[in-house]
């Protein structure tokens, strides 16, 4: 809902937290799920 709020508003700068937000919360998902892996 932010995401789409903001990118009809056209901020950019909102856009981009938006965006490394995402990925930070998208590596520590994947880093949790290699690390689990890892020591099986």
């Amino acid at each position: 809902m932010d995401l789409g709020s903001t990118a009809e508003r056209g901020d950019v700068p909102a856009l981009a937290a938006i965006r490394a937000r995402l990925l930070r919360v998208g590596n520590r998902s994947l880093t949790a799920i290699w690390d689990r892996t890892a020591l099986a």
